[in-house]
């Protein structure tokens, strides 16, 4: 099979640069937030930092309600599919590692999985709910029952550390990414891998699903993001802006937009109509790197935040013309 590689030069495309400040922001209770996830259904979102997660209602752009988890250190969080509650994974307060299940709107502790593993490092949770895969630092992953907490299989990185994971919309695949920039598919089925492949020599700190199953977007410490389209055997694009070390990728809810985060305070805006860098933001009331970034589901705002300050920024991208899954749905009805 021919490689499909295409290079996109930001000499040979028209590059719209914004170092606008923020409309508004939201101050958290502290700093080193690490974390952003979204639900589009509750319209609201989570950030976590050490041991406390803060719940964000969107509408309102006010602190809903926080709770502090037992975990000594937060590693990663996630939304059940309805939003009700979030799962989160670290170290709990006897050192062992932990899947822990909280409540959104009461903080309340509703179920605890120990896992006999090094360190948690990422967790995903299938569309279903009926899965829940993490991965550590022993280049393992592992994949558990919701319902009955049992271990229902678990693979083996031969190359790196795997450092994030996500399953896609049918719950038919889990994508994982590595330290080594190798890319992992592995069957739901059985945890055998149905792909692995090295799309880079660097180490590949994130990734995240399409909406519509297209593509699989993965962020490299050298700034590339790559975009993997799972039938095919090797990364359809390949784009090249002006960041540093990508920590998180986010698609608009259209799936038309790709946005990054990295270490020097930008955030890329990629359009995936014609693969090219729509917008590169400067964030200037960023005061450390951007650890986090999720478009919100009306398609009007990039939500971010840096590991250095008690801010929740919202960057304005309303002119984009993203359009709402809500709109996408009735149209479709």
């Amino acid at each position: 099979m021919v490689l499909k590689h295409l290079v996109l030069s930001l000499l040979f495309c028209v590059v719209h640069i914004s170092a606008f400040a923020q409309s508004e922001e939201i101050t958290l209770r502290n700093k080193s937030n690490k974390k952003i996830i979204y639900n589009a259904t509750q319209k609201h979102m989570a950030i976590a930092d050490s041991k406390e997660i803060q719940i964000v209602l969107t509408g309102k752009n006010v602190i809903n309600n926080s709770f502090e988890t037992s975990l000594e250190e937060i590693n990663d969080i996630c939304f059940s599919i309805n939003g009700d509650k979030i799962f989160a994974v670290g170290k709990n307060s006897t050192n062992k590692n932990a899947i822990l299940l909280y409540e959104t709107a009461s903080g309340k502790l509703v179920k605890s999985i120990l896992v006999g593993a090094n360190n948690l490092l990422a967790i995903a949770v299938s569309r279903d709910g009926s899965q829940i895969a993490v991965c550590t630092s022993t280049k393992m992953g592992m994949v558990f029952s919701l319902e009955t907490e049992k271990l229902l299989y678990q693979f083996k990185s031969h190359h790196g550390v795997f450092t994030d994971l996500a399953f896609n919309k049918t719950g038919t695949q889990l994508f994982c990414s590595s330290s080594s920039g190798h890319f992992f598919d592995v069957s739901t089925v059985d945890g055998s891998f149905t792909k692995v492949m090295s799309i880079e020599d660097e180490y590949m700190r994130c990734i995240e699903v399409s909406n519509d199953d297209k593509f699989v977007a993965c962020g490299f410490d050298n700034g590339i993001c790559k975009l993997i389209q799972p039938e095919n055997k090797y990364a359809k694009y390949h784009l090249s802006g002006s960041q540093k070390k990508i920590f998180s990728l986010s698609f608009s809810d259209d799936d038309r937009y790709l946005a990054s985060s990295s270490s020097d305070q930008i955030v890329n805006v990629w359009s995936l109509d014609q693969m090219t860098l729509k917008r590169e933001i400067k964030v200037k009331n960023a005061s450390g790197t951007i650890t986090c970034v999720r478009f919100d589901a009306a398609g009007k705002w990039i939500y971010a935040t840096d590991d250095n300050s008690k801010k929740l920024l919202q960057i304005d991208v309303s002119d984009l013309g993203i359009v709402p899954k809500s709109f996408l749905k009735n149209d479709l009805d």
